[in-house]
């Protein structure tokens, strides 16, 4: 199998395999884990090509609102695992029912300020559910590949990617470029065309905005808080075990 950094499918624009970036005397080892944005409109033929990557699991992170609004079901062999990493939920109906200007301080109150204290909130108001998300992702590393997903494939999963580096050892650097491509992978996508002008501010993957979520996950030590709230040691090894290749 090619080691393909960018996995093109055709009804998914971000799907991005997490491998071949060094840490310490080692790097991410290639097909172990991917990380993409809803996979609702692939075909029959394309969970067919995720089989054949070595799929074994997929983890949505959306809201339950998301995941009512663009459902999908994986293939036999896939198993999903259903899984909001934030806890705050909005009605679709009053989403519906919302002006433009409405809809952007509903993204200012989900993302706080900026795009990099609304990722602080992921881990600081519910870091019970990041640990839970990466115990389940080392237990299930053990049956295949997994692939996790948000709706664009940028926030959510993002941070998710970066606490998965972080913990490998990754550099700085090479977390926030591979955080920085979303937007760049998600451009071509066309219904993009159709966000309001007040939001996509909050499309956008700029290198500061992971640059500062990063200093601020060392500053307030967020691996230890995660094993404070249920993230295990024997996790941690874990992870390092399968994801790095020496």
């Amino acid at each position: 199998m090619e080691n393909l950094k960018r996995i093109p499918f055709e009804h998914m624009y971000n799907c991005r395999d997490l491998g071949g970036y060094v840490c310490g005397s080692g790097m991410i080892a290639w097909h172990r884990l991917y990380r993409s944005e809803s996979p609702c409109y692939l075909t029959e033929k394309e969970w067919a090509q995720m089989q054949k990557m070595g799929v074994r699991t997929v983890i949505d992170l959306r809201s339950p609102m998301e995941q009512r609004s663009a459902p999908y079901e994986t293939p036999e062999g896939i198993a999903k695992i259903s899984y909001p990493l934030q806890q705050y939920e909005v009605k679709a109906d009053a989403v519906k029912k919302m002006s433009r200007e409405e809809l952007a301080e509903l993204a200012k109150a989900s993302f706080g300020e900026s795009l990099t204290v609304g990722y602080a909130r992921m881990i600081e108001d519910a870091p019970e559910r990041m640990a839970y998300l990466l115990n389940t992702i080392a237990e299930r590393l053990e049956e295949g590949a997994v692939l996790y997903h948000c709706s664009a494939g940028k926030d959510r999963t993002g941070v998710l990617s970066a606490m998965i580096y972080l913990l490998c050892g990754v550099d700085f650097m090479d977390i926030i470029a591979d955080y920085q491509v979303s937007s760049a992978y998600q451009a071509v996508n066309q219904m993009y065309e159709m966000i309001p002008e007040e939001l996509r501010c909050y499309m956008a993957s700029p290198p500061e905005t992971m640059e500062g979520f990063l200093k601020r996950a060392v500053k307030e030590d967020y691996v230890g808080l995660l094993m404070e709230n249920g993230l295990g040691a024997e996790t941690i090894d874990r992870l390092k075990k399968i994801l790095i290749k020496y």
